[in-house]
């Protein structure tokens, strides 16, 4: 349950903790945020010693292990504003969020009577905001798409004998819907087919087809805007368990799957890692197929977790850097845009898009092999992707970028980039 101050927080948690099947937490962030802030509360040095101090224990304690004996229910009170940016929302996302939410002129007006000049940090109403975002409501009844037959979420079923189940044998696009449009439709659905012909498939549905499908799956779910799209292509259901391609002989499974979902970076800036993950070359596996083998990236994302980072930067085999876990990367060197050649990574669409941005906006740019100690030493650096557009990378392994937040190129090309979503796409919804 999230809220801000000066609500009914405490009489709900109170009424939850008196039924008998029910464990409360109250505040369970509340440590982590007066030792992060410095803050000097009422009862600062009881809550540090009665409470971790360490976001990644709290989280791990809220969301797994066995609930007391009798207890089915784990009721957590959180104030929005413990949620400092640092925190990973993925690793509260197995939780089921709701959200207590009281007039703002109202709030205003009590908690001035304990405090003269409240901010919008003491009220918790951007983060309120920011959180009900993250933890999106809207998602929980969609329909999704699998072979043509749309079916809730919770009702959608893959065959264990799919290829997609039993070797990561498939491959994905993700596509981003604006007002009714899908950007650069044609280009990802040509890189899907690229894909499914070096994989060999023998059956891929034509384009009208795949758009087609798309198109009831986003009239189902009322979709026109703000919705990303996970296109998943396998080769199909097998006769037997097997690796052997001839055991496929039903045709391929097409998935859409389609979310609300805006752009997941914070558009402040990234912090990253490198990871000691590899990207593989493509006599290994080719980077050029867009398949569903992620355990790379997975692996990577993993240690960017553990390190407290938004994402992990990858390098090739010979040192250089790739892109990250999900996303390709740019640098700004005194006014030349920089990009790593498409050696040991996808040939991404928005990569492609901010290229040809900036080519016309007279902004020079060299893809080729960039070192780590480049990019340490950019005047900019951000990353690019469908899930989450442009962000800029404000920290990479504890150096500082730039100086510190977006820079002009960063913001310059943003602006192009979204014009450039705004007025472009294919007609779907």
């Amino acid at each position: 349950m999230w809220s801000g101050p000066r609500t009914v927080s405490t009489a709900l948690m109170r009424a939850w903790e008196n039924r008998p099947d029910t464990v409360v937490t109250d505040e369970p962030l509340y440590a982590f945020y007066l030792a992060r802030t410095g803050l000097d509360h009422p009862g600062r040095d009881d809550v540090l010693r009665s409470q971790p101090a360490d976001w990644q224990v709290v989280a791990r304690s809220l969301t797994s292990g066995p609930l007391p004996a009798g207890r089915a229910i784990s009721y957590q009170k959180h104030m929005t504003h413990h949620l400092l940016p640092e925190v990973d929302r993925a690793a509260l996302a197995p939780l089921r969020h709701a959200f207590l939410i009281r007039d703002p002129a109202e709030l205003l007006a009590s908690y001035a009577r304990v405090r003269a000049t409240p901010t919008l940090d003491d009220l918790g109403l951007w983060q309120q905001s920011e959180i009900f975002d993250t933890f999106d409501e809207r998602n929980r009844n969609l329909i999704v798409n699998v072979v043509g037959r749309l079916t809730h979420r919770d009702e959608a079923a893959v065959s264990p004998f799919d290829s997609a189940v039993q070797g990561g044998d498939a491959v994905w696009e993700g596509l981003r819907l604006y007002q009714g449009r899908i950007f650069r439709l044609g280009e990802h659905l040509a890189r899907l087919r690229r894909s499914a012909a070096a994989l060999a498939f023998t059956q891929v549905p034509g384009d009208a087809e795949i758009t087609e499908q798309i198109s009831r799956t986003l009239r189902a779910n009322g979709m026109t805007d703000g919705v990303h799209i996970r296109l998943t292509l396998t080769r199909g259901v097998k006769l037997t368990s097997g690796m052997d391609p001839r055991l496929n002989q039903s045709g391929p499974t097409l998935i859409v799957l389609a979310e609300f979902k805006d752009p997941v970076y914070d558009q402040s800036g990234l912090a990253l890692i490198t990871s000691s993950v590899r990207r593989p070359p493509p006599d290994v596996l080719d980077p050029k197929i867009h398949h569903n083998n992620l355990l790379g990236s997975i692996l990577a994302k993993v240690e960017a977790n553990i390190a407290g980072a938004d994402d992990a930067v990858m390098l090739d085999g010979r040192g250089f850097v790739a892109e990250t876990n999900a996303t390709h990367l740019f640098l700004v060197c005194s006014g030349v845009l920089g990009t790593p050649a498409t050696v040991a990574c996808p040939e991404g669409i928005t990569r492609a898009a901010v290229l040809e941005l900036a080519a016309a906006d007279g902004l020079p740019c060299v893809a080729g092999d960039h070192s780590l100690t480049e990019f340490y030493a950019a005047d900019e650096v951000f990353v690019t992707g469908t899930m989450g557009g442009l962000a800029a990378v404000i920290r990479l392994d504890g150096r500082v970028i730039g100086n510190g937040a977006p820079g002009p190129v960063t913001r310059r090309l943003t602006d192009l980039y979204a014009g450039l979503t705004a007025t472009s796409g294919t007609p779907v919804a």
